[in-house]
């Protein structure tokens, strides 16, 4: 709902202006929120696609990779596996663009006014970071099961938080509609 300063006989001039000021000021916080929060809606929907591609490539890695066993120290890991395995390769770079990804969405929602998308954006890039964090051990590790299974646990922990982030989101561009008077006649 817009509420417009209007002057009136008793109202001074000076008190008249600082309406119209916080009046716009307002206008521009609702705008800057709104635009934060598509932002975050599409930063979240581009992470639900690449999560989604993580997991086909590592479930075809599980599935049809057989991997020499390996103990070498984090990046030397990384750079064999990668160079011998494509299907690697691409899990490492869709993992580290997965992390780039939740932090670009962490660092929108820490500057946005909702207290609940600042907490899905910690969950979820401490989930993402847990994630590759399990990955590399994983290969370290010469593959114990156990670093897999957190690997596919920290995902799945990330496709949650942010899909509930998704949620979180349309709520409150559907508050901003509505503090608009923006009404869908579909």
């Amino acid at each position: 709902m817009k509420v417009t300063v209007m002057p009136t006989e008793k109202m001074s001039k000076n008190t008249y202006r600082k309406g119209r000021i916080a009046e716009k000021n307002s206008e521009r916080k609702m705008r800057d929120d709104r635009k934060i929060l598509v932002r975050l809606r599409n930063t979240t929907v581009i992470f639900l696609i690449l999560i989604t591609l993580q997991f086909w490539l590592g479930m075809s890695i599980n599935l049809e990779l057989n991997l020499p066993v390996k103990h070498l120290p984090p990046i030397s890991s990384l750079t064999y596996y990668a160079s011998h395995f494509g299907f690697i390769l691409v899990h490492v770079l869709n993992g580290s663009l997965l992390l780039v990804v939740s932090f670009l969405y962490l660092f929108s929602a820490v500057i946005s006014n909702f207290k609940s998308l600042k907490v899905i954006g910690v969950i979820g890039t401490v989930s993402v970071v847990g994630a590759v964090i399990t990955g590399i051990l994983f290969l370290m590790s010469g593959q114990f099961f156990g670093w897999s299974i957190g690997m596919a646990m920290s995902a799945v922990s990330a496709l949650l938080t942010y899909s509930v982030g998704l949620y979180f989101i349309g709520i409150e561009l559907g508050r901003k509609r509505g503090a608009q008077g923006i009404v869908d006649h579909h």
